[in-house]
């Protein structure tokens, strides 16, 4: 017989004053895993933050309601690999 551990697993919907949804966020006994995302009062993706054990980890993103990316940053294990790069809505990059 074999026995294994199963993480506890939930989905934290958190919800501006007016009710409309501001982030969705994926706990694993706890700690936030996956991609946990804000999100504009029309429904559409604002921020995407990806997390590994509680610590950033990898591409974290903001986007334009348009649905082009804002800002972008690289991370690994909680440390920022790439420094911010921001874009204007028409995907020019307005630093570095």
């Amino acid at each position: 017989m074999f026995l294994r551990e199963v993480a506890f697993a939930e989905t934290k919907t958190i919800y501006c004053p007016d009710g409309s949804v501001f982030m969705v966020v994926s706990l694993i006994d706890g700690k936030k895993k996956g991609w946990p995302s804000s999100i504009y009062p029309s429904g559409k993706l604002k921020e995407i933050k990806p997390y590994a054990k509680d610590t950033v980890n990898g591409a974290w993103k903001f986007f334009y309601e348009n649905g082009k990316v804002s800002a972008e940053s690289l991370y690994e294990h909680g440390t920022t690999v790439k420094s911010w790069v921001r874009y204007d809505e028409n995907g020019n990059v307005t630093n570095l």
